[in-house]
């Protein structure tokens, strides 16, 4: 597939009305690279484009906004629709579909008073080159909306991903889990659903980005020697300093990745292939099944299911089985601590979490940081290592969730009151005290992390040896105060996750890095575990 070396077209010279053929010439152009739909003239309000194969719709100002907006501007209506239109004409070939309606939309309200306040909130400090650029070309008529606007802008940290909470994530993942068994085997119920079931079940696990799962095959994974492969579609368009030959086809967007996958997935997606086997369509997901259950019909992408579809369906799914079905209260992103969401409470998920969700869930698996890079297709490594600043509170939010499974499926044996029993097994305290004298040893005495034993046999320490050195695990261990032993857990989780990210940072000076880094992730894990059996035993 060809590619090119990226070259931005800049706006160099003022836009000037005398000078329009200029634009409109490479309007014409793009008409003839198929970005534009042939019907449709410069002039027309509404332009049809076709961008990595997706068709939408540019709304540009309508006549009564340009007439506010030129008694505003004291400027002609012509110049204010041309002068956008031809602006955006470098940006339809050179951005993504989401990317090129969010630019038009901030092109609007910095001519339209009413519509600063709607977009501004979502402005960062990265857009202010988008909008002097633009104010620039139209000679500096929009400077007063520039400093109306940065009153409001927001700066993004792009290097700290913008997530949900991971309790929320857990909670998503156990309703899709629950959903999937129970309806596995009734196509009808299934069928309505399954986007969103292939979505989070593929994606979660393998980082791809939404335009990338709705334009990969449908016969997507083979089988070779007792080993399993998916064929994904990468995004030829995320490689630094490439530009696509023509982005409104998108045969000329992607490139094939294979990638192992087990066994458990395989299955998945064979089933789902068997069940689809009635809908045409080479693609993933199907638009005329699409089309059955929501009874539209479509005046753009008639043939093709996109990230608008699928975006839908999700927010269906929240409402229709999520909210109504299920009994959650559907909380907004950010809106309380993730620490104090109620049981039934959860945050809605977008379609690009999941991808962020899946690098960070193989950082805490323990792949390796080169294969978590090769995944996600990034480009540099500390792209990837950014992703360590969320494992504290993934690991703590899959404890509680842990927690919550094992108190469901009644993997821990009832937890006793505490009790005064005259006996305690003395090899064991010898053993986690260090202490040589185990006669000496009385019951009111014995401390093992903050807490005593229940296991009552005396001279018999098999039972608690398995759980050694952290015998908070022992289901006949007692807290002395569960909320100090969660605390200690919990900090303890916390430093431990510290010294992982400092050997991250200090990489490169760190000896038998690939072990430490094996070695503390490890140690995550296991404190992850601890801290979810206390979380357990708290509930009992």
């Amino acid at each position: 597939m060809k590619v090119k070396q990226k070259l931005w077209i800049e706006n160099v010279e003022q836009f000037q009305l005398s000078k329009l053929n200029k634009y409109i010439n490479k309007f014409e152009k793009l008409k003839d690279d198929g970005y534009i739909a042939a019907n449709i003239k410069f002039e027309d309000r509404i332009w049809r484009v076709k961008i990595i194969g997706v068709e939408l719709n540019l709304n540009f100002l309508n006549n009564i906004e340009l007439m506010n907006a030129s008694k505003e501007l004291k400027i002609s209506q012509d110049f204010i629709d041309s002068s956008i239109k031809s602006f955006l004409l470098d940006y339809i070939e050179n951005t993504s579909q989401g990317n090129i309606k969010i630019k038009l939309n901030y092109l609007k309200s910095l001519i339209n008073r009413e519509l600063i306040e709607r977009y501004a909130l979502s402005v960062n400090v990265y857009d202010f080159t988008f909008f002097c650029k633009f104010n620039d070309f139209i000679g500096g008529i929009c400077s007063e909306y520039i400093e109306s606007i940065t009153e409001y802008a927001v700066e993004r940290d792009y290097k700290n991903k913008k997530i949900p909470s991971f309790v929320s994530v857990f909670k998503f993942d156990d309703v899709i889990e629950e959903f999937y068994r129970r309806n596995k085997n009734n196509i009808k119920v299934l069928l309505k659903w399954y986007p969103i079931i292939v979505w989070w079940k593929l994606t979660s696990v393998i980082p791809l980005r939404p335009s990338e799962l709705i334009n990969m095959d449908r016969l997507c994974i083979d089988e070779i020697n007792g080993e399993y492969f998916i064929i994904v579609k990468r995004s030829l368009g995320k490689i630094s300093g490439f530009k696509l030959v023509n982005s409104s086809n998108e045969n000329e967007c992607y490139y094939n990745d294979k990638i192992n996958i087990d066994e458990k997935m395989y299955k998945f997606l064979k089933k789902y292939i068997k069940d689809m086997e009635n809908y045409g369509g080479k693609y993933l997901f199907s638009k005329e099944l699409y089309m059955s259950y929501n009874l539209i019909q479509p005046n753009l992408n008639k043939n093709k299911f996109t990230v608008a579809n699928l975006t839908y369906l999700l927010n269906r799914f929240y409402d229709d089985f999520i909210q109504h079905k299920k009994g959650y209260v559907i909380c907004n992103r950010y809106e309380k601590p993730f620490e104090t969401l109620e049981e039934k409470e959860i945050e809605r998920l977008s379609l690009y979490d999941s991808r962020h969700i899946a690098i960070i869930n193989a950082i805490f698996l323990g792949y390796d940081i080169q294969t978590v890079q090769r995944l996600a297709r990034h480009k540099v490594v500390n792209t990837t290592y950014g992703y360590f600043r969320h494992e504290h509170e993934y690991a703590k939010s899959f404890a509680l969730s842990f927690s919550k499974k094992m108190l469901h499926k009644n993997d821990l044996k009832k937890i006793p009151n505490i009790k005064r029993s005259h006996n305690h097994g003395r090899l064991l305290a010898s053993v986690v005290l260090g202490i040589d004298d185990v006669i000496s040893v009385n019951r009111k005495d014995f401390k093992s992390c903050g807490g005593y034993c229940e296991y009552n046999t005396n001279k018999d320490i098999l039972f608690c040896m398995k759980y050694l050195p952290n015998h908070v695990l022992c289901p006949k261990f007692i807290p002395y105060d569960e909320d100090v032993q969660i605390g200690q857990a919990e900090k303890k989780l916390e430093n431990c996750i510290k010294v992982l990210c400092d050997i991250v940072k200090d990489r490169e000076t760190i000896a038998n890095f690939d072990e430490k880094m094996s070695i503390q992730r490890d140690a995550m894990l296991n404190n992850t575990y601890e801290l979810a059996h206390l979380l357990a035993k708290k509930e009992k």
